[in-house]
């Protein structure tokens, strides 16, 4: 309950660091030994907003009462799940890795990715280990070209699985840039692990426990995306009840991730970064104008809110990589360092439009 309560109580102000005057100075810091990216596709802040204050998500209140819950914008694209995910594993923009929307994109150049640029940084993928578990097959994924037409030649009516109208990963064989593969296809070689299909929260965490037990030495970067907001928000309406429930799945999906990092005593080592690609348009089954994103985090050096690439821009810092020397230059900037010109970020007014004030944990 002291968890919920003090994750309400950053919320009243969201982008407020929820661990006050404890603020660990930058001198103190040492690299983290792993790192965990979850994605929860769609879920609007708002809702999140809402979820929390009636402690819904006891799971990412707790990750919040470690660190910080912060305001993130999608700026530069359109609201869509393929160029705000390669985005949030780049830290570059559309002219960069050339994924403009769910139709109109190619595979993200080899070496752009967070789990490539620690690789190098580290020197090799012995050093640490990386993967990718999704919830969703084409706009988070890493298909060639010919697995895409053997894969739609294989499966009819009766064998694939049914997706709510508007969902984001239908399938895309028949849009013009499919001849190129999809976004992740060039990554997929560089990881341990790369695995994308269409399935829930709970599975994605089953599949992700198994990888972590796998891979958690000597260190890891891992990518983990649960798609049931996105769909449930498609299907039912952002507005609606279902919207809400999947958006508890996921919490009690991450909760097993953090229960397997509690019990292999992993969670002092690893830093917890979960966000989400775009909001929801209100009351609608769509998100053509929906920039608001978020971010949840035990990382107690993250200080403000930003845009989608300056979480990955964050993570790469955090594990020590001096990212002024990185080509393509990336276009996101640390959440840890200070606001430019000495500005606090402005938090959004909350579902009732009138602002409010936070205050910092006691």
């Amino acid at each position: 309950m002291r968890r919920v309560l003090c994750a309400c109580v950053a919320l009243l102000a969201f982008g407020h660091v929820s661990h006050g005057e404890d603020t660990i100075k930058p001198e103190k810091v040492s690299v983290p030994q792993n790192a965990i990216l979850v994605s929860w596709d769609g879920l609007d802040r708002t809702v999140l907003q809402e979820l929390l204050f009636k402690g819904k998500l006891p799971n990412l209140a707790a990750i919040i009462d470690e660190g910080s819950l912060q305001s993130i914008e999608v700026q530069g694209h359109v609201t869509l799940t393929k160029p705000s995910h390669a985005e949030m594993l780049t830290g570059l923009g559309t002219k960069d890795t050339g994924v403009i929307s769910n139709n109109v994109y190619q595979p993200i150049p080899e070496g752009y990715t967070i789990f490539e640029r620690l690789q190098k940084h580290f020197g090799g993928k012995e050093n640490i280990h990386t993967f990718m578990v999704t919830g969703k097959l084409a706009h988070v994924g890493g298909r060639t070209p010919e697995e895409i037409a053997a894969a739609e030649k294989k499966e009819n009516k009766k064998t694939r699985k049914p997706l709510p109208e508007g969902a984001d990963n239908v399938p895309d064989s028949d849009k013009p840039q499919v001849e190129k593969g999809e976004p992740f296809m060039l990554t997929r070689k560089a990881l341990e692990v790369f695995d994308a299909a269409q399935r829930d929260a709970d599975e994605v965490a089953k599949l992700s426990l198994r990888y972590l037990e796998q891979y958690k030495s000597p260190r890891f970067m891992a990518f983990v995306h649960f798609s049931d907001p996105d769909h449930a928000g498609h299907k039912h309406r952002s507005d609606s009840d279902e919207y809400r429930d999947a958006a508890v799945d996921c919490d009690k999906a991450l909760g097993k991730i953090v229960r397997w990092l509690k019990k292999q005593e992993l969670c002092d080592k690893t830093l917890l970064y979960v966000t989400t690609d775009h909001g929801f348009d209100p009351a609608a089954k769509t998100h053509n104008n929906a920039p608001h994103s978020w971010l949840a985090t035990n990382d107690k050096m993250v200080m403000h809110g930003g845009t989608i690439a300056d979480v990955p821009a964050t993570i790469l810092v955090r594990f020590g990589v001096d990212i002024s020397k990185l080509e393509p230059k990336l276009i996101g900037v640390p959440l840890t360092t200070a606001v430019a010109d000495g500005q606090k970020p402005q938090p959004p007014a909350p579902a009732d439009g009138k602002p409010k004030r936070g205050r910092k944990k006691k």
